[in-house]
């Protein structure tokens, strides 16, 4: 079966906040913020929220 396109984007989303996730609580060095999550500034947790609300 092949993946949708939610499906693939919803990856990329968890790829995104796991990598936020795993600087803050590994205190990574060096790796960039996504902004994903509220552990930076959170610009794009809204966008994050709007595509899980419109499931």
């Amino acid at each position: 079966m092949e993946s949708t396109d939610r499906q693939k984007q919803a990856i990329t989303y968890m790829k995104y906040v796991f990598n936020d996730l795993d600087i803050v609580a590994n205190g990574i060095k060096g790796k960039e913020l996504t902004g994903y999550t509220y552990h930076a500034d959170g610009r794009k947790v809204e966008e994050l929220e709007k595509f899980i609300r419109n499931n």
